[in-house]
């Protein structure tokens, strides 16, 4: 047990020595988020690393669901969600969590 926790930490403390990020925040279970960008936009941009610098891999439509994985605070302190699926990271000022799908 005590190896796989040091592996778990190890890991944990990569984003941070590669890119300045914050240590991510692993949620216990996935989260679902229901994507909710701006007022003038349709779409919201999901990038392959968490902040604005990074390109954008692929877009999810205004109401589309996504599942949180973890949260990572950006070097600007703006916090990101890494999603499942194609992968990637959303702004979390732009999810709403879905309540329906988190209620247990």
């Amino acid at each position: 047990m005590n190896q796989i926790n040091s592996l778990t930490t190890v890991v944990r403390e990569v984003p941070e020595k590669q890119d300045g990020t914050g240590s991510p925040e692993t949620f216990s279970s996935p989260v679902s988020f229901v994507v909710n960008p701006g007022q003038r936009y349709q779409r919201a941009n999901v990038r392959v690393g968490p902040g604005r610098s990074y390109r954008v891999a692929y877009e999810v439509p205004r109401g589309g669901i996504v599942m949180g994985l973890e949260r990572v605070r950006a070097s600007n302190g703006d916090t990101w969600i890494r999603v499942a699926g194609r992968g990637g990271f959303v702004k979390e000022t732009i999810l709403l969590k879905n309540e329906r799908f988190n209620q247990k």
